[in-house]
């Protein structure tokens, strides 16, 4: 960086310790060299945290300097994207992103980026420059929805035949079954908001469903297994109360049974415990692609959303001093990479789909 500063820029040094010291205090962002039709600007991007009605917000900004910075202002931009909007009449950022703060507009060669931008921090803390919206894409279970995702059958077995070997009174089996009916409403309510909650990694909502199905079969198996227990224990006291050392060959035996049936129970709970961990079902059932380009699309959803995770956790390893800048580096550049391809191949399949 600092050969192409000297390379392009004039005045470099200041370049070049302004942005050492925006960089240091705003570690998402991240500054490049943009050379175009014969002229050159120095772009800084990423985001900038603040606070707006006790919630952490980040907004995305661009920053560009001339070649004769600091003489000439930078030009600072709220950035919108696909789920990100600029709020209609801030009294800051026109509809375009474009930033107008009183710093900006007061700017001499003496001014620095980082105060520039702890002022836009200071305004974006008392309005919100940004909103959020749905994503362009194709959603799940929507009954009028044009999407390419169709929903599929779930699996699931009826009340009667689910419940019926647990000997629940009428008046049980009732609150049991609008106990699982509840939930199984809410599964299918709760499907789109799910599956985009898990960044559309289909098989981390599919465990998250099969949890949600056995919750009420689990729980009654525990029930009925601490009932058992239970009932073992009772026995075995009112037999120590009524024991006479003429009885032991009696008690071996019925400690021999209790003791059997306590590896029966073990055997069942790490039978459930194993059904917990194999009860995926096949994804095709519970969500169906109408065509290839669907699945493309939801794979490069999932891999820009898993790159930007990336690059956070690198961003915190980095400023915690967990890595060197050199790993940093060479890491910054594969995931930037990789947010790139991603974003590239899911803005096309989009317009494909479109």
């Amino acid at each position: 960086m600092e050969q192409a500063l000297k390379k392009y820029f004039k005045n470099w040094t200041i370049i070049l310790t302004d942005l050492r010291i925006l960089l240091e205090k705003y570690q998402y962002l991240s500054a490049s060299i943009h050379t175009s039709k014969g002229s050159t600007t120095l772009n800084i991007g990423g985001s900038i945290p603040y606070i707006f009605s006790g919630a952490v917000y980040n907004a995305p900004i661009l920053i560009c300097l001339l070649t004769n910075y600091p003489f000439t202002p930078p030009s600072i931009y709220v950035v919108p994207t696909e789920t990100i909007k600029i709020i209609k009449g801030h009294p800051y950022v026109n509809l375009k992103g474009g930033v107008t703060i009183p710093y900006i507009s007061s700017w001499t060669h003496k001014s620095t980026l980082v105060a520039a931008v702890n002022q836009l921090q200071q305004v974006f803390n008392k309005m919100s420059p940004i909103y959020s919206v749905a994503p362009n894409i194709p959603t799940i279970n929507s009954a009028t929805s044009k999407s390419s995702i169709t929903n599929g059958t779930d699996v699931i077995t009826s009340p009667e035949d689910q419940f019926k070997k647990y000997n629940l009174s009428s008046r049980a089996k009732a609150a049991i079954c609008a106990a699982n009916d509840s939930i199984i409403a809410s599964i299918k309510a709760n499907r789109t908001t799910s599956v985009r909650d898990y960044h559309y990694n289909l098989k981390k909502y599919e465990l998250h469903r099969k949890v949600l199905l056995s919750w009420v079969s689990v729980s009654l198996d525990l029930n009925t297994i601490l009932h058992e227990a239970q009932t073992s224990k009772d026995k075995l006291q009112s037999r120590l109360d009524l024991v006479d050392t003429r009885d032991l060959e009696s008690l071996n035996n019925d400690l021999g049974l209790i003791l059997s049936q306590i590896l029966q129970y073990k055997e069942r709970i790490s039978a459930l415990e194993e059904d917990k961990q194999n009860s995926f079902l096949d994804i095709e059932k519970v969500v169906k692609f109408e065509n290839k380009d669907s699945e493309r699309l939801c794979n490069q959803i999932e891999r820009e959303a898993t790159a930007n995770d990336m690059l956070e956790f690198l961003h915190s390893i980095y400023k915690k001093n967990r890595i060197s800048t050199k790993t940093y580096v060479k890491e910054l550049r594969l995931l930037s990479h990789d947010l790139f391809v991603a974003k590239m191949n899911r803005e096309k399949l989009v317009k494909n789909l479109s």
